[in-house]
């Protein structure tokens, strides 16, 4: 089973998916990667994702868990690193 969170159903995540599993506890290695996983959404929730710092730490908490499982993309795509270099990620446009 995989969960993919996009954009547009983040406040179903932090309104109904974070407060069930929080009452319902799961087995030690889905409790980790759940603990992780809800450590990204409080990274998204804060927009701290949009800074470097933030970005790398929500992309090195993903990393972290189900590390057998495949990536689609490798880390090193996500961070923008091309020739050694790190390249910021994309801030949303502001609203007028």
């Amino acid at each position: 089973v995989s969960f993919v969170a996009s954009s547009s159903p983040k406040r179903a995540v932090c309104k109904v998916v974070i407060p069930l599993f929080d009452g319902h506890p799961l087995l030690p290695e889905k409790g980790n990667n759940y603990r992780k996983f809800r450590e990204v959404v409080a990274v998204m929730a804060l927009g701290e994702h949009l800074t470097p710092k933030g970005w790398r730490r929500a992309v090195d908490i993903t990393y972290s868990m189900n590390s057998a499982r495949a990536r689609k993309r490798p880390m090193s795509e996500l961070l923008g690193v091309e020739a050694g270099k790190e390249i910021r990620p994309k801030t949303k446009p502001s609203r007028v």
